[in-house]
């Protein structure tokens, strides 16, 4: 296995989500794939046929897969992505860029939750251990960017409740209406 690189950078979160907004700074970590700074590229246009290993859970319309394998060696099983938006994105940046991968489902079936001793279990686990290198659908929090590395958000997804519009009061309401508060 070729060594790895170590590159570190500044981001800074922003979480909407509280009034007012607060900024969320951390240092990351990137794993290099090269085996000497100077094939280094900020932008790599080839990464030569490389296999990435994918971590992935179904969740349409999303992702999306069915199993082919069984777990082994402490991992999930084998899955093969079906047609949904980050299989789209996956086969078209592994089309432009030369690399295959493999998809595999989480051990235990989760999304990650950080223990008391600071390991994680589920997506971001399996990333924080390198059992993986990547994932096509987690969201972005404070605490896992503490373990994992993401990249820009591509859907920013709001939960909206719907209800019909509010009917008009019958005609024979019409008489208490003015009383109402």
């Amino acid at each position: 296995m070729a060594p790895r690189l170590t590159i570190s950078a500044m981001y800074q979160i922003k979480r909407g989500c509280g009034y007012p907004p607060t900024d969320v700074i951390v240092k990351l970590k990137t794993p290099g794939l090269f085996k000497n700074r100077s094939q280094r590229r900020d932008r790599p246009e080839n990464y030569n046929g490389h296999r990435f290993r994918i971590v992935e859970k179904d969740y349409f319309p999303y992702s999306s897969w069915v199993k082919v394998g069984q777990p082994k060696g402490g991992l999930g099983p084998e899955v093969r992505l079906q047609d949904s938006l980050g299989t789209r994105m996956i086969n078209t940046v592994a089309t432009y860029l030369n690399f295959t991968y493999i998809v595999r489902e989480p051990v235990d079936g989760q999304w990650g939750l950080e223990s008391e001793a600071g390991k994680w279990t589920g997506i971001v686990g399996t990333l924080q251990r390198e059992d993986a290198d990547l994932s096509l659908d987690l969201t972005i929090t404070p605490k896992s960017t503490q373990v994992i590395q993401f990249t820009k958000t591509y859907i920013d997804e709001s939960v909206v409740l719907l209800s019909s519009k509010p009917r008009p009061l019958p005609e024979y309401l019409s008489l208490i209406r003015p009383f109402e508060c």
